[in-house]
């Protein structure tokens, strides 16, 4: 499932000078992909400003807000309203949603300065172990790969964004495309708890980003047990998957990736 999106809205078409061997230097128009700066708003106190796609942002802020624990009871959001011409999006709770209190704003790039290296001790008890039961097979995993790294349509224009999708261990639900690989987790995870649709007990992440303690986190937040990557985790994200029960595995590209923690669940 993928939303539509103008163009107007996600790239632009920038003028450039590009070289190659046989043409030498010439002029053309290239699409870059366009980042804005995505406001969100919580029982209208402002929160964040994440720099992020014009698109998806309900599922984003949601994602965000139940990740970083500011709402903990998602049955007491009210209202999930997007301001298109604000770029902003304001999220209503009930007031008992509430759970980390709003000091400051904070102001999130798309860079990679966004991780953490533990999970806040004053948190843990809004992250418990993930349990599953349920397996994936190693042929499953590099089929299901391959379908995200040819699904975005975005970076096959731009080349300028990461891909994340949720799974149910057989097909994929639901993709996003942004220009950090936490807002494309935080888009999917938003969406689960939008439309709740796949069992907690198997619940799969692919991305196609570096996998960090943020990302790692996110997924226990969001019990999700499997977290499968096109690309390498860090050390702290390995120490944290092992610690609560996450499946991680990375580096799946053609026939072959590596599995860094709980391998019980992946079957030959």
């Amino acid at each position: 499932m993928r939303l539509t999106m103008t163009a107007d809205e996600i790239f632009d078409e920038i003028e450039i000078m590009r070289y190659t061997e046989s043409d030498g230097l010439q002029k053309v128009e290239d699409p870059i992909v366009r980042e804005s700066s995505i406001r969100v708003f919580l029982n209208d106190i402002e929160v964040v400003v994440l720099s992020a796609l014009k698109h998806d942002l309900r599922e984003l802020a949601i994602g965000f807000l139940y990740t970083e624990v500011f709402i903990d009871d998602i049955d007491a959001i009210r209202s999930v309203e997007v301001k298109k011409g604000l770029d902003a999006v304001s999220v209503v709770t009930d007031g008992h949603a509430a759970s980390t209190p709003v000091s400051n704003i904070r102001s999130v790039t798309s860079s990679c300065g966004r991780s953490v290296s533990f999970i806040n001790p004053l948190q843990t008890g809004h992250f418990p172990e993930v349990k599953s039961s349920s397996t994936l097979s190693a042929k499953w995993i590099l089929r299901s790969m391959d379908d995200l790294t040819r699904s975005s349509r975005l970076f096959k224009t731009t080349g300028g964004v990461h891909t994340a999708a949720l799974s149910d261990g057989d097909k994929i639900v639901y993709i996003a495309d942004d220009i950090g690989r936490h807002n494309c987790v935080d888009k999917v995870i938003g969406w689960e708890i939008l439309n709740k649709v796949v069992d907690p007990d198997r619940r799969v992440i692919l991305s196609s980003g570096r996998v960090c303690v943020a990302i790692v986190s996110k997924a226990i937040r969001g019990q999700v047990p499997f977290v499968i990557s096109h690309s390498a985790p860090t050390v702290g994200a390995v120490q944290l998957a092992r610690q609560f029960g996450i499946t991680l595995a990375g580096f799946v590209r053609g026939n072959r990736f590596n599995i860094y923690s709980h391998e019980e669940r992946i079957l030959p």
